[in-house]
């Protein structure tokens, strides 16, 4: 087994990328953090026919709700190799660069 990739799915366009990169880290082997924005899950939904319910019973797999600040990846002493968001919006993208921590994926 190979380390844990978290990865945030926000409310841009592109969420089937986000899926393809979920499937692919699991065939690779990794343990997976999955986090979603409520826009994000709407976009999936509305790209894809289905939100991130489709993981909710995938070994291998945690979903984390965004707002749960206090989850063990919001720790700086949680481990996991790397965090992806794809697709990132604007806004996400602008939180982080300002360090506005205000839900889990920023």
């Amino acid at each position: 087994m190979r380390g844990r990739i978290i990865v945030a799915i926000t409310g841009a366009s592109g969420s089937p990328i986000a899926v393809k990169l979920i499937d692919t880290l699991l065939e690779k082997g990794y343990t997976v953090g999955l986090i979603a924005s409520e826009n994000g899950n709407k976009v999936m939904r509305f790209e894809t026919g289905y939100g991130i319910e489709r993981y909710s019973d995938i070994e291998n797999i945690t979903i984390y709700d965004n707002n749960d600040l206090g989850a063990d990846i919001s720790s700086g002493t949680s481990r996991f190799e790397a965090m992806i968001i794809v697709p990132c919006s604007t806004s996400t993208l602008a939180k982080i660069n300002c360090g506005i921590a205000d839900n889990l994926i920023t």
